[in-house]
């Protein structure tokens, strides 16, 4: 039986779920329909512009909600919209319906916003779409690049194996509690205890509401293998108009040196500044600091008039 809001949130800040809680009552989610797949989608829209976007990718969660504090700080400025995704293999198949998702909202052109899985789909989707992507935001993530070393594309097709043993493992909501445990306390730094608080019962709640088997194991035994055996990108496939701000973490337990290297030479244009020691979780942990960086890159990359 699934627990209640107030039992997830029991020991988090009350500040802070009351922010949450005005952001789902304002800007509730809508599910949209592409090809069969249902998509989440979250449209903060106060600006004047609508035809401007800053999009938030979701990573391995699943869920673009996570980016809340960042839609909410930017929300009189720019259209902020992030996604969800689906039970797709095909990292091409994702993010051509992404692109055509936000072509049906009436986005025109857009800064796109990726952490991890997020910012490797980003990567993509900017080649897809060269005539919608005016920007790439690229915190704690790493890059498909044509020489990046064979091994470690190979490293990455060691989740295949995950497959069958992630299919036949049951999901039920002590499962998904275990799993964001694992994923919370690999991600977050003990001395930072009120953030710890929420954003631990937030991951929580994400795996016991939001998350569903089919998507869980597609996303992360199928299609991040696929982006690292099908995919070989180059500098000359991106303009070098394209603005890029690259986030790299010092802390980053996902993505190694080498590959965030292929990222910064993927991108010689780029700003590039080191966020610290909080890896993945930094978007959350540090998010004061952080917020001010990414929404002043945003808002310095597509008109808000």
């Amino acid at each position: 039986m699934a627990r209640s809001f107030e039992v997830i949130y029991s020991y988090a800040p009350k500040a802070a779920v009351s922010r949450l809680e005005a952001f789902r009552a304002r800007f509730p989610y809508r599910n949209m329909e592409h090809h069969g797949q249902i998509y989440r989608v979250w449209d903060v829209c106060d600006a004047r512009n609508s035809s401007f976007a800053a999009v938030y990718l979701p990573s391995g969660l699943g869920t673009g909600e996570i980016w809340f504090p960042y839609m909410l700080y930017n929300r009189m400025d720019v259209r902020s919209i992030a996604l969800s995704l689906a039970a797709d293999e095909d990292p091409l198949v994702l993010v051509r319906a992404w692109g055509e998702l936000l072509k049906e909202m009436g986005v025109q052109k857009c800064v796109l916003i990726g952490q991890s899985i997020g910012g490797l789909l980003a990567q993509i989707m900017a080649k897809e779409f060269p005539e919608m992507v005016l920007g790439l935001c690229l915190p704690t993530c790493g890059c498909p690049s044509e020489t990046l070393s064979q091994e470690v594309r190979d490293t990455w097709q060691l989740r295949r194996k995950l497959k069958r043993r992630m299919s036949w493992r049951s999901f039920t909501t002590r499962d998904r509690l275990k799993m964001a445990s694992e994923m919370f306390n690999a991600m977050c730094p003990e001395d930072y205890q009120e953030s710890q608080a929420f954003w631990s019962a937030f991951i929580e709640e994400t795996f016991d509401e939001y998350v569903y088997k089919d998507q869980y194991v597609a996303v992360n035994t199928q299609m991040v293998p696929n982006i690292y055996s099908n995919i070989f990108l180059k500098p000359s496939d991106f303009s070098d108009e394209l603005k890029v701000l690259i986030l790299p973490s010092q802390g980053d337990r996902t993505f190694g040196e080498k590959e965030r290297g292929e990222l910064i030479k993927m991108f010689p244009q780029a700003q590039v500044s080191d966020i610290g020691r909080f890896g993945a979780f930094a978007m959350q942990i540090d998010e004061d600091r952080l917020t001010e960086i990414i929404c002043g890159f945003i808002n310095s990359t597509i008109p808000t008039v």
